[in-house]
């Protein structure tokens, strides 16, 4: 049998400070019963049939930088046992791991999956949705009322290797946003944010 302190104890440590005892062996288990849950989790909530898409959005709930946003969020760094002058961000997300596995070990599925449910599907922090769409919704607007988008390329400056460029964009011709960026698309999308600031 386990003894529960000494479980959450090891799952706390790091490789640093011991080679033989310390969080790899837990941290493993809890990867792969997170990866369950949120596969569980992600099938009960979305009806969608193609697993492309589903494992898309499991991917997001597991992807080590939200793992190692949550894990900061919910671990101090006082509690984490480490040789180390920083704690890496990595670290926090493997402890984080290493946790789930112990609960596991320790209080059965049942705890795990309510404390991944409540930290970690619903932790607020996932990155934001790809990027936002301006373009996309500028147009959507424009042709509701009717109007012409048009990008112009007003200036391209630098060394290929660093170009930067500068675009506005037109609604029926009248100029309603400029952008700058490294492409022209990347100046097309902030062209486009800034005319539905100043438009819509």
């Amino acid at each position: 049998s386990y003894d529960s302190k000494d479980l959450f104890t090891k799952a706390l440590q790091h490789k640093s400070v011991n080679k033989e005892y310390n969080n790899e062996r837990l941290e493993f288990l809890g990867d792969a019963i997170l990866n369950f849950l949120t596969a569980e989790q992600v099938y009960l909530e979305n009806k969608i049939n193609k697993e492309g898409e589903l494992s898309k959005k499991r991917e997001k709930i597991v992807e080590r930088k939200h793992l190692n946003l949550i894990g900061k969020k919910l671990i101090s760094s006082k509690k984490i046992r480490t040789k180390l002058k920083r704690i890496p961000n990595s670290i926090y997300g493997n402890t984080l791991e290493a946790l789930i596995g112990a609960i596991y070990l320790e209080k059965g599925l049942k705890e795990t999956k309510s404390f991944v449910k409540k930290h970690i599907f619903s932790s607020g922090l996932t990155t934001k949705k790809e990027k936002k769409d301006y373009k996309g919704e500028l147009q959507k607007k424009a042709q509701k009322e009717k109007k012409q988008i048009r990008y112009k390329l007003l200036k391209e400056e630098g060394p290929d290797h660093k170009k930067s460029f500068l675009v506005s964009v037109l609604l029926n011709e009248k100029e309603k946003g400029k952008g700058k960026g490294k492409t022209k698309k990347e100046a097309q999308k902030r062209a486009a944010a800034e005319a539905l600031k100043r438009v819509f």
